[in-house]
């Protein structure tokens, strides 16, 4: 999904869970673990 979005790691670290939402990441689980990461 990020390569798919051309999200790099300094963009990925900048995500909300709003973001994360909006390019398909619908999965509650999914987007916790990313923002535990992001945070």
């Amino acid at each position: 999904i990020l390569s798919s979005h051309e999200i790099d790691m300094t963009t990925f670290i900048s995500l909300t869970e709003k973001d994360l939402m909006e390019i398909g990441v619908t999965a509650w689980g999914a987007r916790r673990k990313m923002m535990l990461l992001i945070a």
